[in-house]
């Protein structure tokens, strides 16, 4: 009978609720206590970015006036990873990068907005 190893893990969030990417990246770089979690974990763990593309009356459903966020957040996030592979160089940590379903709102919700918001939303999360 083969008895299974166990092993003891921690977990720590440093997630600050209404962030956006570069309110992340500003903690990698200067927040000690993120600095210090991110550099002594196995596992990274990020989610962030709707924060950044948020639906806005002025834009509504036009999708190119979105780009500069969408941008904005792309180099941020490419910025965010290489934070975490400097943090945690010369060790072997498993990053995981999540995104959103919606970076709106979804489902019956967005269906409720109409057909051009669907469109509108599906096009901006894509990217």
């Amino acid at each position: 009978m083969t008895v299974p190893q166990t092993r003891e893990v921690s977990a720590t969030n440093d997630a600050v609720g209404g962030f956006t990417s570069a309110d992340v990246l500003r903690q990698l770089r200067s927040d000690s206590e993120v600095v210090s979690d991110v550099a002594k974990a196995d596992v990274v763990e990020i989610e962030v970015g709707a924060n950044d593309v948020g639906y806005t009356g002025s834009c509504g459903t036009s999708v190119a006036c979105y780009q500069p966020m969408i941008s904005s957040t792309e180099r941020n996030l490419g910025q965010i990873v290489a934070q975490v592979h400097q943090l945690t160089e010369g060790r072997r940590v498993q990053l995981i990068l999540l995104d959103y379903w919606s970076v709106w709102l979804g489902g019956r919700y967005a269906d409720a907005e109409g057909p051009a918001y669907v469109d509108a939303v599906g096009s901006v999360t894509a990217e």
